[in-house]
């Protein structure tokens, strides 16, 4: 072969190279990092002041906050619930808690300036002798599980 013809077929596999290349980068531009997933939804059902339940929830590195999702209300007719929630860190401090009072809720409450990456633990408990039925969810970029 001579240099002409080696330098044009230089040229195409480059060419095919730089294609393919392109090709790959459009299409993996379109994939985000890891989102923030919803985990459970567990059961909340105290039927006495005190029960208790929750579930555990661990931070991908560099993130420092979670959402709890819940809603609850008592069972029995004129009867209303009153849970309050409570966030732990690793060392079993509390660095965080929650309630709407009492009554029927759903609602969402933001759980932030916590250490990134770190392990927490989400507790409700009742607060009154009402049976009580509903359900929460962890929504956060990392993993919850009980």
């Amino acid at each position: 072969m001579n240099l002409v013809s080696e330098n044009f077929l230089f040229q195409k596999k480059r060419t095919v190279l730089v294609l393919i290349l392109g090709i790959f980068m459009m299409l993996f531009s379109f994939i985000t990092p890891a989102s923030a997933a919803s985990d459970g939804p567990w059961p909340i059902r105290p039927t006495n002041n005190g029960d208790y339940d929750g579930a555990y929830v661990s931070l991908n590195t560099g993130v420092s906050s979670f959402q709890v999702t819940y809603s609850y209300k008592g069972i029995h007719s004129g009867e209303k619930a009153n849970i309050r929630f409570n966030i732990y860190d690793s060392n079993g401090t509390l660095v965080g808690t929650h309630s709407k009072g009492v009554g029927d809720f759903s609602y969402t409450f933001n759980v932030s300036g916590l250490v990134p990456g770190g392990l927490y633990q989400v507790v409700w408990e009742s607060l009154t002798n009402v049976d009580t039925e509903g359900s929460f969810n962890i929504i956060c970029n990392g993993t919850a599980f009980q």
